[in-house]
């Protein structure tokens, strides 16, 4: 009975670490994307959001808006920015809009609501990192028509398999 509980606190905590691995990838991840925003670069989201999913750690990265619309793709926002400037200071090439449908609604609706979540996929070997993109005082600049408190929610997904090897190497280690 101890080495159950001795191995279930181990796999508690090597999961805990990844969430923690997670949130702090996601956070740096949402701070880059504020300064795209914040300096007007805002059209180089999608190249930025292309080039970081070259990154070996990252299996998926999404901007995703609160109507559950991958963000950068369609002109909506963009749209909407102008409109309240009273002018057309941004443009973007317009992609097709693309609603997220693979993604758990109530980790969704939390992340919407202000709180981040995390999804552990063991079989898949994979963990979901959803953080909510919160509207700033320096955002209203441009998008002070949404008086919402969160403008969209950053996903991220890691590859576990790592952990995994460490859960199975410290179920080795105690079973001997």
């Amino acid at each position: 009975m101890g080495q159950f509980l001795l191995l279930n606190k181990q796999e508690q905590d090597i999961y805990a670490e990844e969430v923690d691995r997670a949130a702090f990838m996601a956070g740096g991840l949402k701070h880059s994307l504020q300064t795209l925003m914040l300096s007007g670069q805002a059209s180089y989201a999608t190249d930025w959001l292309d080039r970081l999913i070259t990154n070996p750690e990252l299996k998926q990265v999404q901007v995703i808006r609160v109507d559950q619309h991958e963000a950068f793709q369609d002109t909506k926002t963009i749209k909407q920015v102008n409109h309240y400037l009273q002018n057309n200071q941004f443009e973007r090439v317009s992609r097709p809009a693309r609603k997220v449908t693979d993604i758990d609604h109530d980790a969704f609706n939390k992340a919407i609501q202000g709180e981040s979540s995390s999804l552990l996929d063991e079989e898949a070997g994979e963990l979901t990192f959803l953080l909510p993109v919160k509207m700033q005082q320096a955002c209203t600049a441009c998008h002070g028509y949404d008086t919402s408190t969160v403008r969209g929610v950053l996903r991220i997904t890691t590859s576990i398999i790592h952990a995994q090897e460490r859960l199975a190497q410290a179920r080795n280690n105690t079973l001997r």
